[in-house]
């Protein structure tokens, strides 16, 4: 795990923070010596930080929940919010207008719920850092750039632009800055083993063979530790509030590629079944981003290759298989 440079904060609240991408966030700052708040909803599971609790604050709430907020805000009094919560329903959509009504709930009311909770409380906020993804920009030219206009084509996504495009109308009324960072596609250690490249992994170093798709899709693939890094380095930026920054590796990497790079990394893996499975309905062919804003006005790039972050995630999996399988999916 690498540790980002010293940052001018002291107290964060991270919501998301048992998750994937926050896991890995609350484990740097931890290591940094931060007083780290999270807000954990009702019987999540903590055991990406099982390790660290004990040096960090849980409260429990939720973003839909009004008071909740007030009193996690207002008790944790954070310089920093780094938004990472909310849900991915609706992806793909299929009619269920129920699945339409929670995502925007979640997602989009949670968000402005949390800052509303900040102006109740009081808190001394000086940044407040949300995440988009690459999902916003749907079928829209490639590479994406922050200027384009966002062609979404599912409910998760659609939420998320359409958070992008109300904060952009309100932030100049925060005494703070409002910062979205559109992540391309996060891997490494941690993330559970429904998604495509853990589920790799793990068959590969069970010697098991792997069904997928033609593998055409390109992917635009983020290291973890480079994700916290930008994360971080978007918090101690002097950058413009209402800004939208895409944070990626710039480069598109096709999944056959990348699969056929993780079984060469995995000595008796088992055989690559490439098209055994049809492409999934509303696929995006090409899910790439150009980053040159990122390192214009962040000064940040990724400094971890492909080829290096999948040996180290192969080799994090290799030592915690056991463990995965018994959360698989949290």
């Amino acid at each position: 795990m690498r540790v980002p440079a010293e940052d001018l904060f002291h107290r964060y609240l991270i919501t998301g923070g048992t998750g994937f991408i926050g896991s890995n966030l609350v484990r740097s700052l931890v290591v940094q010596g931060k007083e780290v708040h999270l807000l954990v909803r009702p019987g999540s599971s903590l055991w990406r930080i099982d390790d660290i609790k004990q040096h960090v604050r849980c409260w429990v709430g939720d973003l839909q929940d009004r008071q909740s907020l007030v009193d996690c805000v207002g008790s944790a009094q954070p310089q920093v919010i780094v938004h990472l919560g909310g849900g991915s329903m609706g992806r793909p959509w299929d009619v269920d207008f129920s699945e339409v009504f929670a995502s925007i709930n979640l997602n989009l009311m949670g968000t402005l719920a949390l800052l509303q909770a900040v102006v109740e409380s009081g808190a001394p906020v000086q940044r407040f850092i949300r995440m988009g993804g690459l999902l916003e920009y749907g079928q829209g030219p490639v590479p994406f750039v922050e200027s384009q206009r966002e062609q979404p084509v599912s409910i998760y996504p659609a939420t998320q632009v359409a958070t992008t495009v109300l904060l952009n109308a309100l932030h100049q009324g925060f005494d703070f800055p409002i910062i979205s960072l559109r992540l391309a596609s996060v891997y490494g250690p941690g993330r559970s083993l429904d998604f495509f490249i853990p589920a790799l992994i793990c068959a590969a170093l069970k010697g098991q063979d792997f069904a997928m798709t033609s593998g055409r899709q390109a992917w635009d693939m983020l290291y973890v530790d480079d994700a916290i890094d930008a994360i971080v380095t978007a918090a101690n930026s002097d950058c413009a509030s209402g800004e939208v920054i895409n944070i990626g590796s710039g480069e598109g990497h096709s999944l056959k590629s990348i699969a056929e790079l993780i079984v060469a990394n995995v000595p008796g893996a088992g055989e690559l079944k490439v098209g055994a499975k049809p492409e999934p309905v509303g696929a995006i062919p090409n899910l790439t981003c150009n980053i040159m804003k990122a390192k214009e006005i962040l000064g940040w790039q990724p400094k971890t290759s492909l080829e290096t972050g999948l040996k180290k995630t192969i080799q994090w999996y290799r030592d915690h298989l056991p463990q995965l399988e018994q959360k698989a999916g949290t």
